[in-house]
């Protein structure tokens, strides 16, 4: 737990808390998020959208202007287009995020899938699988079934 709120740190990303129970690692979502959509197609964006990355050129020409990236700009007032008050966010039942990261608790979950993964060495792998080869070797020899491999 030590490492990884050091980790934290050094990313300078949000420290966990503890909410009913569950760690929560990831920062709470936000509609000026590029990737958080509303279900009912209801966001009205008052200011500049969210630069969002597409894969292709048309994608970028199809945007209404953002803001630039490292700029001051104000960020985007999001309304909802039902009642014409501020999007709820999160809280939202028809709020979803587009990468599939919003988490039940209204956290985004990107952070935690882009976390490094421990790995594990060549040699812990091959170890661990001579083990499995081993056991079933010593399996197969009881049953009478081993043909000298």
């Amino acid at each position: 737990m030590e490492t990884l709120i050091r980790l934290l740190r050094r990313r300078k990303l949000q420290l966990p808390c503890q909410v009913q129970g569950f760690l929560l690692l990831g920062k709470p979502c936000r509609p000026t998020c590029p990737f958080f959509r509303c279900g009912n197609k209801a966001l009205i964006y008052k200011g500049t959208r969210p630069v969002r990355l597409g894969r292709f050129e048309r994608d970028r020409r199809s945007m209404k202007p953002s803001t630039p990236v490292g700029s001051f700009a104000e960020p985007p007032l999001v309304l909802c287009s039902l009642d014409n008050e501020p999007c709820q966010g999160p809280k939202c039942k028809y709020a979803f995020c587009e990468k599939r990261a919003l988490l039940p608790d209204g956290s985004c979950g990107l952070e935690e899938r882009l976390a490094p993964k421990p790995t594990v060495s060549i040699e812990e792998e091959a170890a661990k699988m001579e083990r499995a080869f081993q056991q079933i070797r010593g399996r197969l020899k009881r049953r009478g079934l081993l043909e000298e491999l």
